[in-house]
């Protein structure tokens, strides 16, 4: 099963969630989400490389202020440094960088600060992320490390806030922070996480028993 395939099956299983939860009394929204990243790469002294970030999101709403969001989002992440190491021996002088692009999947367990009916829903989330490897633009050098691991685990979290349009749509703004929990590298001098933060802008559809 390749990398489309997969993806093609997790956005099945997301729409196909929405129409069997749409019979309970629950509310959902779906739609797609745009932005951009700020990533680096641990035990490295760079400035945070910029990325795009886009996918779709799906949000199921338990009771008043409880919620869980499933997304799919293509990411675009690496680092690009110049650095000055001495190895017990001279001072030497690496330059380089690398250029990622991850299929990320977040799981998020979400509180919101008002109830469904509110206009501005202010929230909090936190959760796990699936990171898969899909493309790599540049080849990482030796000083980076060696072998790139296909698949990421990723721990996000972040704040956002929903602004309803009319009853059936609404906008969302997310401002996150994400790191990674293994190693990105097979072999590597040194332990390299990916790491950074996002912004999200959305557009929704609200679907379901409205409240």
């Amino acid at each position: 099963m390749n990398i489309h395939t997969s993806i093609s099956r997790i956005v099945g299983f997301i729409l196909l969630s929405f129409l069997c939860g749409t019979g309970k009394a629950q509310e959902f929204s779906l739609g797609p989400v745009f932005g951009g990243n700020f990533t680096s790469i641990t035990n490295l002294d760079a400035s945070y490389k910029k990325g795009a970030n886009a996918g779709i999101s799906a949000s199921w709403s338990f009771g008043k202020y409880l919620g869980l969001n499933m997304q799919v989002l293509a990411s675009q992440k690496g680092i690009d440094y110049q650095v000055w190491e001495y190895d017990g021996k001279e001072l030497k002088y690496y330059e380089g960088g690398v250029s990622l692009n991850y299929i990320d999947i977040p799981i998020l367990f979400t509180t919101y600060m008002t109830p469904r009916k509110a206009k501005w829903r202010p929230r909090i989330y936190g959760g796990p992320s699936l990171n898969i490897l899909n493309d790599k633009m540049e080849k990482p050098d030796d000083y980076l490390g060696k072998g790139l691991k296909p698949f990421e685990l990723a721990v996000m979290a972040g704040a956002g806030i929903n602004y309803r349009v009319t009853k059936r749509t609404q906008l969302s703004l997310d401002f996150r922070s994400f790191y990674g929990l293994n190693e990105m590298f097979y072999e590597s001098p040194r332990v390299r996480y990916n790491h950074g933060r996002s912004i999200l802008l959305g557009y929704h559809l609200i679907l379901g028993k409205l409240y």
